[in-house]
């Protein structure tokens, strides 16, 4: 009987251990399967889930749109500054070689005159010729005196009509020489013009290669015509006629280029 009891004793205390090791070794399996295989969560959660990530996928794409449309309004900015900055820097510079033009011609007179003085000659009558002559090939009349001559001739004035017989002649002559400088001054501010548009592109040059140009160019634009109309040939001029002509050019050249830059300034 006792031995019995000792192998039901036995029996029993076998049976516990090897219920409990086959039961450390279920746990550590079931506890390594929860690691590699996380719980799912309840529907609730999920569904939280879903709509949190829906919510924030929705305010990710506004702020996406809201950065397009500022980037979108900034270029805008942009473009329109630089097109009125674009816009406002032409009319500066047309308006400072309108300037530059006009200061050009003074200082074209003021060595004209300045030659004039030193040499004792008289003024040059080319511009007068060159206005007369486009005045007869666009078919302008400049001796218009038709009105002072009728009515000279309806009130029967001897003085009057003397008068108007003296000025007749002179007249067509008078009017030729100031279509004459006013297509010098015109000449002149339309080169300025000119100048300041090209300076849009170009860079500042220097000043005594800016003068060189302008003068050249003013020199060109007076001369041409009167070529071209055949009232002179600059190949049969002498050394005089050809310092006469570009030294008042070249003047016109240098005030030209450094009244632009005082002006746009």
């Amino acid at each position: 009987m006792l031995g019995s009891d000792l192998d039901c004793q036995g029996g029993s205390v076998g049976s516990v251990g090897v219920i409990d090791h086959f039961g450390g070794v279920g746990d550590n399996f079931i506890g390594r399967w929860q690691q590699q295989c996380p719980q799912r969560p309840c529907p609730i959660e999920a569904v939280d889930q879903v709509v949190a990530g829906a919510t924030h996928r929705r305010q990710a794409r506004r702020q996406v749109e809201r950065r397009r449309e500022c980037k979108i309004e900034a270029r805008k900015r942009i473009a329109s500054r630089a097109h009125s900055s674009t816009l406002s820097g032409m009319a500066n510079r047309i308006f400072a070689g309108a300037i530059a033009g006009a200061a050009g011609v003074v200082a074209l007179n003021a060595a004209g005159y300045l030659d004039m003085l030193m040499r004792g000659r008289s003024a040059s009558d080319m511009p007068a010729r060159v206005a007369g002559k486009l005045a007869e090939e666009l078919g302008l009349p400049l001796d218009f005196n038709s009105d002072l001559d009728a009515d000279a001739e309806g009130e029967g004035d001897l003085d009057h009509q003397d008068g108007a017989d003296d000025l007749a002649p002179d007249a067509p002559a008078n009017r030729r020489e100031a279509v004459g400088a006013l297509l010098g001054m015109a000449n002149g501010i339309g080169i300025g013009v000119l100048y300041g548009i090209v300076r849009l592109i170009l860079p500042r040059p220097p000043a005594w290669l800016a003068g060189a140009a302008l003068g050249a160019a003013a020199m060109a634009a007076s001369d041409y015509p009167a070529t071209r109309l055949g009232l002179t040939e600059p190949r049969d001029w002498s050394a005089t006629d050809w310092v006469s002509d570009v030294l008042p050019h070249m003047a016109f050249g240098i005030a030209t280029a450094i009244a632009f830059e005082a002006a746009r300034d």
